[in-house]
């Protein structure tokens, strides 16, 4: 795997590669964290399935914290708004 400027992931297995560019742009300005994406857990991600181990934080951790979130906003009384987001594609 290389990542060149911390934005173009290449993978690279055997004699294949595949490469990854983000095509969207911000929509506020120094957002460079989601544009650049996060190589260090792509690299994580990717160790995982060439090793079979499980990914940190994994779906659980996702689910826990968005359980976490929704007790939150009913204590507080904040109803939940939940939007689908486009992907831009």
């Amino acid at each position: 795997m290389i990542v060149e400027n911390a934005r173009d992931l290449t993978y690279y297995t055997g004699n294949d590669a595949e490469t990854w560019s983000p095509d969207w742009c911000p929509v506020s300005v120094n957002q460079s964290h989601v544009i650049n994406g996060y190589a260090g857990e792509i690299s994580h991600f990717i160790d995982c399935i060439k090793n079979r181990a499980k990914p940190r934080p994994d779906i659980d951790d996702g689910l826990k914290a968005l359980e976490i979130i929704y007790e939150i906003t009913e204590q507080i009384d904040i109803p939940p708004v939940w939007k689908q987001v486009p992907s831009g594609k």
